[in-house]
């Protein structure tokens, strides 16, 4: 299996600089349970996205402070990743699911 973490948090305070950013926490939580399955994070606030979802068999879009009406580019284009408009809210980021998905 092969898991897709979009992180969409916006959080660069000196407390959350101190952590893991949320791609290496979900990689984590993840190999605890599914030692074998590949976990790739985008950090979709700086513009890196999956070119595309193919070869990926799951996707995860972790929480922000950052608003879905927000006007920030990164906002729109995670609303246009085909795999949240299909994903009908199965996974987290559930304000950008409901969204995209009307």
């Amino acid at each position: 299996m092969h898991i897709a973490v979009l992180v969409t948090n916006t959080d660069r305070s000196d407390f959350a600089e101190r952590h893991p950013r949320d791609g290496a926490k979900f990689a984590a939580m993840i190999r605890v349970v599914r030692p074998g399955w590949q976990v790739t994070a985008f950090e979709v606030t700086e513009g890196a996205f999956p070119a595309t979802m193919a070869g990926f068999d799951g996707v995860i879009i972790g929480g922000s402070p950052a608003s879905v009406n927000g006007h920030e580019p990164w906002i729109a284009a995670l609303g246009r990743v085909s795999a949240i408009r299909q994903s009908r809210g199965r996974w987290a980021g559930g304000s950008a699911t409901t969204r995209a998905v009307g």
